[in-house]
């Protein structure tokens, strides 16, 4: 992931790594702490524009859109649905129980 201009960005990217500090500080024996993605490293890049954070995470897998468009019924079959739901929630509970993270929607 690569912020353009990452200057400009200002708090919002401060708050992203803090976050990312945080969930690397929290414990790692919860379950859902393997369904929550971990950053791995950053680095600024100078570029002609300016300056470029990079943050480097694990690579993903396939996204769960990306799955249904290559269903043709277009949606998730029950099994997959219920272990995608389920990791969703531990990752959730993860985020709120041992890491104290909340998104509020607000910014």
């Amino acid at each position: 992931k690569i912020f353009i201009k990452s200057t400009s960005l200002g708090q919002q990217l401060d708050d992203e790594l803090n976050i990312y500090n945080r969930i690397g500080g929290a414990s790692h024996r919860h379950p859902g702490h393997k369904y929550v993605r971990s950053l791995l490293d950053s680095f600024d890049v100078e570029g002609p524009e300016g300056k470029h954070r990079c943050l480097v995470h694990p690579p993903l897998w396939e996204s769960v859109l990306a799955f249904l468009s290559r269903n043709p019924i277009r949606r998730l079959p029950t099994p997959v649905l219920v272990v995608v739901l389920h990791r969703l929630f531990l990752a959730l509970d993860y985020l709120h129980t041992e890491c104290r993270i909340i998104d509020t929607g607000t910014s």
